[in-house]
């Protein structure tokens, strides 16, 4: 067993993604509330915007980079369950 499937059979790494997918949730429905800059305040509605921007940016990063990791772990495990199918044969 290597190091990467003790991890992925972890039950705390998986409570651990569950909990980040939905703080991640949370945060992209906060993006969709009206920001703080009052109505009449044009540069403080521009940085209420680019602050959702950079929001949005930094989940898709971070989505990226979680399914980049949950492929590569179904990747280990597809190929784990096609060696044992070849050395049962």
């Amino acid at each position: 067993m290597t190091e990467d499937e003790d991890i992925r059979d972890d039950p705390n790494y998986r409570f651990g993604v569950i909990m980040g997918r939905m703080q991640t949730l949370t945060d992209i429905m906060a993006l969709f509330a009206q920001g703080d800059a009052a109505d009449d305040d044009l540069p403080g509605q521009l940085r209420d915007i680019v602050r959702r921007q950079e929001t949005i940016s930094r989940w898709m990063d971070q989505a990226k980079a979680e399914c980049d990791a949950e492929a590569e772990m179904l990747h280990a495990e597809l190929k784990a369950a096609e060696d044992d199918e070849g050395d049962d044969a």
